[in-house]
């Protein structure tokens, strides 16, 4: 969870400088990522590893819910159309796919401690 943490707040500094640092919601991956590395810090602990896992996987499905519109707008703008706004289309749909694998690769640890645990 840190490496893609450190991902978005890379993504999201980068938007934001890239976009000429004129809107502060260019850095909402470098927010997201922020939270996402508190958690990560949290779930280090082994008591917190579960309940770290299922925060992580909240906080990304609400990034990835806000994030995912950027991809067909990405899609046109490769296709030739105008987009308003590309840039910003472009670092959403990042944050997109990283945090769909983000959500992916926690769903799978969760069941795997699940069924570890259920282990006799």
């Amino acid at each position: 969870m840190m490496g893609i943490a450190v991902a978005l707040i890379v993504l999201g500094l980068g938007a934001y400088v890239g976009t000429g640092a004129v809107s502060v919601t260019a850095l909402i991956p470098a927010f997201f990522g922020i939270a996402l590395a508190g958690l990560g810090a949290l779930g280090l602990k082994d008591r917190f590893r579960l309940p770290s896992a299922y925060g992580g996987i909240v906080l990304s499905v609400i990034g990835l819910s806000g994030s995912v519109s950027g991809i067909p707008k990405v899609i046109a703008y490769l296709g030739g159309e105008e987009v308003p706004r590309p840039a910003a289309s472009i670092a959403q749909s990042i944050m997109a796919v990283i945090l769909l694998v983000l959500v992916v690769s926690l769903v799978k640890f969760v069941i795997a401690e699940r069924r570890q645990a259920r282990t006799p």
